[in-house]
């Protein structure tokens, strides 16, 4: 790799955490000040469920668009071409990297379960919460949590995060603590509030350290795990829909 190439990656990498975090800031204060603006909104269901789903929209939409423009070379001048040279060989890694999430989960929260721990993540709770709000509030959750938070998630952690880490903890550094980092996002609103919020961190783990895999050996091509990513969401939305 030359040093203009490397540069722009790096340069790229810091961009699209700063992104990230910036936009996470002005999330909170917004959500905030919904509350405040709407102070009915704790007490109606229907109402901070089409609130809550129509912000995380707006949040992963706008993201989705910004990073998309920001790494527009990276993502469809590069990454767009390894990913369809060989469709085969790029969908048969997406369906091991969405068969690996599920085999992952699946002994994870078959073990907890055995050892007497009930396992209710946070972010499955609120996707469910957000059914209460209707056909806005499900049309919202399906096109944020199935399609732009996979793929704003995926060039946050798998990308931008990983390239920062493994500069400085090599390969198994970032397999691993880009998966913690994924884990713990999905966990963060229940930090101080749950006892069960760092066991229910696991499963985010397992999925993180699988996607990465499957990433790792596709040959860090992104649209790898953004879509192993969205098809896993899609499911678990499937089987939330089902069963509510």
């Amino acid at each position: 790799m030359s040093d203009n190439v490397e540069k722009n990656e790096r340069r790229l990498d810091k961009r699209i955490l700063i992104i990230y975090l910036l936009s996470f800031v002005v999330l909170q204060v917004v959500a905030l000040t919904a509350t405040l603006l709407i102070p009915d909104m704790q007490e109606d269901a229907v109402l901070f469920a089409r609130v809550l789903s129509i912000l995380n929209l707006l949040w992963y939409g706008g993201l989705t668009v910004i990073l998309f423009k920001v790494a527009r070379i990276y993502l469809f001048k590069n990454q767009w071409i390894y990913f369809t040279q060989d469709i085969p060989r790029s969908i048969g890694l997406v369906a091991i990297g969405f068969g690996a999430v599920l085999a992952a989960n699946a002994i994870i929260n078959v073990t907890l379960m055995q050892m007497g721990l009930d396992v209710d993540p946070e972010n499955q709770a609120a996707l469910e919460g957000l059914l209460e709000g209707g056909p806005i509030a499900i049309a919202a959750l399906i096109l944020f949590a199935g399609i732009f938070a996979p793929i704003v998630e995926e060039l946050v952690f798998r990308k931008g995060l990983w390239d920062i880490i493994e500069r400085f903890a090599g390969l198994v550094g970032a397999i691993v603590l880009n998966s913690l980092a994924f884990g713990l996002i999905h966990i963060l609103a229940d930090l101080g509030t749950d006892s069960m919020a760092w066991v229910n961190m696991i499963p985010y783990f397992a999925m993180g350290l699988m996607i990465s895999l499957i990433y790792y050996f596709s040959g860090k091509i992104i649209f790898v795990p953004i879509f192993v990513h969205i098809v896993y969401n899609m499911f678990a939305l499937l089987a939330i829909f089902l069963i509510f």
